[in-house]
């Protein structure tokens, strides 16, 4: 068997609840770097260098809190391990790994649609990059005794790699006969 290796890049698309957690983040420590301000200007008080500090590291805060809304998710799957691997990227700097599975550990499959899961899930992970169901795919499997469900974007190559590797029975029961 060839070493197929293929990997996939997803942007995390901000839902308005993200923006506004970010913005709200970022306004609320700004807002109190510049209460501190006053609080420390009204009293006469001989710190305004803190004050102009504490407001300068607040703007330096809010720039984090900014740059860590910009998210990707890396899908990818190697024949040699059989693992599917998906990495959350952060600001195309920070990556940290959420889910290694291997391709004989998935329980279930299909093309996601709400509620498309036959088994309860104890966990739910969306990496599609956007909430709404369409051009995207879940993997039902087990993860210290719980069952986890993730969401991926469908990509043709990651997506045809995993399924040679899958059990053949849980391709078909997902992907061929639900259509």
């Amino acid at each position: 068997m060839a070493d197929i290796s293929c990997e996939h890049i997803v942007q995390k698309k901000n839902e308005p609840k993200d923006v506004a957690i970010t913005v709200a983040k970022c306004a609320g420590v700004v807002l109190a770097a510049i209460a501190i301000n006053v609080v420390i200007i009204g009293t006469g008080s001989p710190l305004v260098g803190v004050g102009l500090l504490a407001l300068a590291g607040a703007i330096w805060l809010a720039k984090i809190f900014y740059e860590h809304s910009k998210i990707e998710y890396e899908y990818s799957f190697a024949d040699t391990s059989n693992e599917l691997i998906v990495d959350k990227i952060i600001n195309l700097s920070a990556r940290k790994n959420l889910a290694v599975v291997g391709a004989r550990e998935i329980e279930e499959a299909g093309e996601y649609k709400k509620d498309s899961f036959s088994v309860k899930c104890d966990r739910v992970c969306n990496y599609a990059g956007c909430s709404e169901p369409g051009n995207a795919v879940y993997f039902v499997y087990k993860e210290q005794g719980r069952r986890v469900c993730i969401i991926l974007e469908k990509d043709e190559k990651v997506f045809n790699a995993l399924k040679r590797a899958m059990d053949p029975a849980v391709y078909r029961d997902g992907f061929l006969r639900r259509k």
